[in-house]
């Protein structure tokens, strides 16, 4: 004899379906995800690969590639200077700086700015956009316009004026505002800094979580 369904049991097997649905919906959504993740870390720390791909997931994963002290150096901030760089010297012709090169420069000139950025913490030095804002209108005086210097930076960095003034001004103002703090009016300032910020580098420690 077949049993009967009652209405209890058929509500009890529809409101289970119900609730399978949304956490299979769930585990597949994460099973995508690290996926996703697995596959951009194979990328950046397999073949530390600069392809518009995998820079535009490590501006979503922030993919740690050196920490230096305290502080972590992102790959999307490695991979967008590496393009740079490389569209810089392309666009100058210049065959001096290989792949390699490129990419050593790039490391070493983040793990500075990261020590910079420590330096001024310690201190209390802050850089605001106005000072990044005359620093670059002195730039607009020594080479043309705005709109000359506008196509310039597009041309041979592949960056927009807020990009530039974020990867170049800004760090370059910070410098300054360090080296006025440490030694004042020194006429042998620039270099006194130079060798400081050589000891530094010597002695924090850096760890490097892809090859170099």
């Amino acid at each position: 004899m077949v049993p009967i369904m009652t209405d209890d049991i058929k509500t009890k097997e529809q409101n289970n379906k119900k609730t399978k649905k949304p956490v299979f919906l769930l585990i597949k959504i994460i099973a995508v995800l690290f996926a996703v993740v697995i596959f951009g870390a194979v990328g950046v720390y397999g073949f530390l690969s600069t392809n518009i791909i995998f820079r535009g997931l490590g501006k979503i994963i922030p993919y740690p590639i050196v920490i230096v002290g305290a502080r972590v150096v992102t790959y999307a901030d490695y991979a967008d200077s590496v393009a740079s760089l490389e569209k810089f010297f392309k666009s100058q012709e210049d065959a001096a700086y290989e792949g390699g090169d490129i990419r050593n420069r790039v490391l070493e000139r983040l793990i500075t700015n990261s020590i910079l950025e420590d330096m001024a913490k310690k201190r209390d030095i802050k850089v605001f956009d106005y000072e990044i804002e005359r620093e670059f209108q002195k730039a607009i005086l020594d080479f043309g316009t705005e709109e000359d210097i506008k196509d310039n930076i597009k041309d041979l960095y592949g960056w927009t004026i807020e990009e530039y003034k974020e990867n170049i001004v800004g760090p370059f103002v910070l410098e300054k505002k360090i080296i006025q703090a440490i030694f004042n009016e020194e006429p042998d300032a620039n270099e006194k800094f130079s060798q400081y910020l050589q000891e530094e580098r010597e002695t924090i420690r850096v760890i490097y979580l892809v090859s170099h």
